[in-house]
């Protein structure tokens, strides 16, 4: 149920998703990750891909803490919303047979890898 309600909220952000966008990918959408972290988009549709990235890590970052294995992360208290970018970011850098995935998932993934909660 739990995972039900973060698929949800997520493909709720950003409806072209759900109807299988293939800005949804990894690829895509990584170079916006980064984007964030620099705060270098130059143009308006970059800015606004940015913020996508950043509001599907903050969601993920949010509600992957109330997700069963295998969606849930344990970040520590205090995490950032940009720290949880660049830990995605990184994680996709070292993944790069990810780039045709869904990037939401692959954020999940990110967040569990860097992030495991205790056994």
């Amino acid at each position: 149920m739990r995972l039900g309600i973060l698929v949800s909220a997520m493909v709720l952000t950003v409806p072209a998703w759900a109807q299988g966008d293939p800005s949804a990918t990894t690829s895509s959408m990584l170079p916006h990750c980064r984007d964030w972290i620099d705060r270098a988009p130059t143009k308006p549709a970059d800015t606004a891909l940015a913020g996508i990235c950043a509001g599907t890590v903050a969601a993920a970052l949010h509600y992957s803490t109330l997700l069963e294995a295998p969606y849930k992360s344990c970040p520590p208290k205090g995490t950032t919303n940009g720290q949880a970018i660049g830990a995605v970011v990184r994680y996709l850098d070292a993944h790069p047979e990810a780039g045709d995935q869904d990037f939401r998932m692959q954020t999940l993934s990110a967040l569990r890898a860097t992030w495991p909660c205790a056994p």
